[in-house]
């Protein structure tokens, strides 16, 4: 149990925080628009690069998505970005 009212503990969220801010400020300025990764739960988490089949076999599947959308005028489909 870890009681948060203590001096120490206080400083050492306050240290943890103040670690993960510096990290998310780093991960926007460095790493976010290079590498396809995300900040999760404080972390860094870097991502392989999709294949040319797998981005083939998403555009495919977008589009025959959009044109039954548009057809029906359900909404909007999107996709994510490729690096």
């Amino acid at each position: 149990m870890v009681k948060y009212f203590e001096n120490t503990d206080i400083k050492i969220v306050e240290s943890s925080q103040e670690r993960e801010r510096l990290r998310y400020a780093y991960f926007l300025n460095e790493v976010a628009e290079q590498h396809k990764s995300e900040f999760i739960n404080g972390e860094i988490v870097l991502h392989s690069p999709a294949r040319k089949k797998h981005i083939d076999i998403g555009l495919n599947l977008v589009h025959i998505m959009r044109d039954y959308v548009d057809k029906k005028r359900l909404g909007y489909v999107g996709q994510e970005k490729v690096l």
